[in-house]
C-alpha cells in the first residue's frame, strides 16, 4: 500500500486527499508492510464512505494477500534480506503477497476455482505452473464470468469512439493474421466502456482514439512514472540465496526457494518523501537457468563492484564461480546470488506517445536523476552486508544514457467524454 504520504501531492484530486488523510494513522503499523481489511477499518454507516479505504478492503477480499508463513519452510534469501536491512538500520517485514500457502477445502477457492498451495518452487516471474499464485485468472476474472460476463481473448483493441449515444469498440483478432494483409478494423458496439489495460495499453487506446476524433483531456499521456523501479544483483556473496527457480527440477531436488518477493526493507518514513524506498529480494526463473552462471558471471567481471577484499576471500569467490559454471546455477556463485526489486520515487514527470501507432515513453535524462544515486548506495550496503559483488542493471550506465527497467508503469489516462 502507497505510504499515506504520497497522496499529501496536490496534483491528486481534493477529495482522494482527504480520504487518504483518514485513514493514514490505521496503516503502515509497526511489523506490517500492508494493512488487512480490519486496520483500514470498516463502513460506519453515520459516516460518510471513505471510496479510498473501500477500494483497498476490496481488493483484499478478492486478492487474499498474507505474508509468507512465520512457520513455513527457511527461505535463505529471506534472511539475507534481513541480514541487510539490520546491516543498513532500516525496518523489515514480511510482505503480503498475493500467493496461497494452504490447500483450500475441497481444493477449491472463495470464487470456485481449483487451486494448490504454493510449492516454493520461485518460478513466479515465469508464471505459476501450481496455480497457486493469486492473479486475477483466479479470481476476478472467473467471478466475472460466474456473474455473467463474456470473455474474448486474443483480441487487440485499438481506439474507441462515440456512436450517438453508444460506443463503437475498435479491435483485430491477433491470431489470424488479418494485419498482414491490411484488413480493416472489426469493431462491437457498447453502451458503456471501461477501460482497464493497464497504464500503457489504456493509453495507448485512447491516445489512437484521440487520433482519430475523440475528445480527450490534455493531461492525456502526462505524468507517467516507472514506479522508481530498479534491479539489481548481489553476486557472489559469501551466503547461500537459493535465488533461482526451480524450471524442470521437482521438489526436493533443490532447496526451496519461496515465492519472487518475500520481504522488504522498508526505507521510508525519511524527512523527503522523495528519499523513501523499499528494497524486496527476487528470484530469477528457473526457465533462465542455465545461462545464469555465464551471463552474470561475465556481468561480475565487466560490471560488478566487489564489496570485499583478502586474498583468501577472492580465492573463494572464484571457487564459487567455477563451482557455478561447472555444476550449474543451484550451486557456487548463482547459488549465493541475491536478486534485488526497489520502488521508490522517480519524479513522475515521463509522457507517453504515439509514434507510429505504436506507444512511446519520453523522458529524457530520468536515470541521471539523484534518486537513481541513492539507491545504488543504498544497494551496495546490502550486498556489502553479504559480502558479494555488486551488479547494477546491465542498461544502467552512461553509455547507454542509464535506462532504467520498469515492471510497475504508472500513468494518467484521462478521459473527458463529449456530450452525448
Amino acid at each position: 500500500m502507497a505510504n499515506p504520504r504520497v497522496f499529501e501531492d496536490e496534483r491528486w484530486p481534493e477529495e482522494l486527499r482527504k480520504e487518504a488523510a483518514t485513514i493514514s494513522s490505521r496503516i503502515l503499523e509497526p511489523g506490517h508492510c500492508l494493512p488487512s481489511a480490519e486496520t483500514l477499518g470498516d463502513d460506519n454507516a453515520n459516516e460518510p464512505v471513505n471510496l479510498l479505504a473501500q477500494g483497498y478492503q476490496r481488493a483484499i477480499s478478492m486478492l487474499k494477500p498474507v505474508p509468507y508463513p512465520q512457520d513455513g519452510e527457511e527461505l535463505l534469501k529471506l534472511n539475507a534480506n534481513r541480514k541487510s536491512a539490520q546491516y543498513l538500520g532500516e525496518r523489515f517485514c514480511r510482505t503480503a503477497i498475493n500467493v496461497t500457502f494452504e490447500e483450500f477445502e475441497n481444493g477449491v477457492n472463495h470464487v470456485g476455482v481449483e487451486q494448490s498451495a504454493c510449492s516454493l518452487c520461485g518460478d513466479c516471474i515465469s508464471g505459476c505452473n501450481y496455480g497457486a499464485k493469486n492473479t486475477t485468472l483466479m479470481n476476478y476474472l472467473p467471478d466475472a464470468y460466474n456473474h455473467g460476463a463474456e470473455i474474448y481473448t486474443e483480441m487487440s483493441v485499438k481506439r474507441v469512439a462515440k456512436a450517438g449515444n453508444r460506443w463503437r469498440v475498435y479491435f483485430q483478432p491477433v491470431s489470424l493474421g488479418r494485419d498482414k494483409f491490411d484488413a480493416p478494423e472489426m469493431f462491437v458496439f457498447a453502451d458503456m466502456v471501461v477501460l482497464a489495460a493497464g497504464t500503457l495499453g489504456s493509453t495507448e487506446i485512447l491516445l489512437g482514439s484521440k487520433q482519430n476524433g475523440l475528445e480527450v483531456s490534455d493531461q492525456l499521456g502526462k505524468g507517467f512514472t516507472g514506479n522508481g523501479d530498479v534491479l539489481a544483483f548481489g553476486y557472489n556473496t559469501d551466503d547461500a540465496i537459493n535465488g533461482v527457480g526451480w524450471g524442470d527440477k521437482k521438489a526436493g531436488e533443490v532447496a526451496p526457494v519461496g515465492p519472487c518477493i518475500t520481504s522488504v526493507i522498508d526505507a521510508r518514513g525519511k524527512e523527503d518523501l522523495e528519499q523513501d524506498m523499499v528494497i524486496e529480494e527476487g528470484s530469477l526463473p528457473g526457465a533462465l537457468a542455465y545461462a545464469l552462471p555465464g551471463l552474470l558471471g561475465i556481468a561480475g567481471a565487466a560490471l560488478g563492484q566487489d564489496t570485499d577484499t583478502g586474498i583468501i576471500d577472492n580465492l573463494q569467490e572464484r571457487a564459487r564461480v567455477a563451482d557455478s559454471l561447472i555444476r550449474g546455477p543451484y550451486h557456487g556463485a548463482m547459488q549465493n546470488t541475491q536478486t534485488y526489486l526497489v520502488m521508490a520515487h522517480d519524479g513522475s514527470d515521463g509522457e507517453m506517445v504515439l509514434e507510429d501507432d505504436r506507444l512511446r515513453v519520453n523522458w529524457e535524462g530520468v536515470g541521471s536523476r539523484p534518486v537513481f544515486k541513492d539507491i545504488e548506495d543504498k544497494l551496495i550496503k546490502c550486498v556489502e552486508s553479504l559480502g558479494g559483488a555488486y551488479i547494477p542493471n546491465s542498461t544502467w550506465n552512461e553509455a547507454l544514457g542509464n535506462r532504467l527497467v520498469t515492471v510497475h508503469p504508472l500513468g494518467v489516462a484521462i478521459w473527458v467524454q463529449t456530450p452525448a
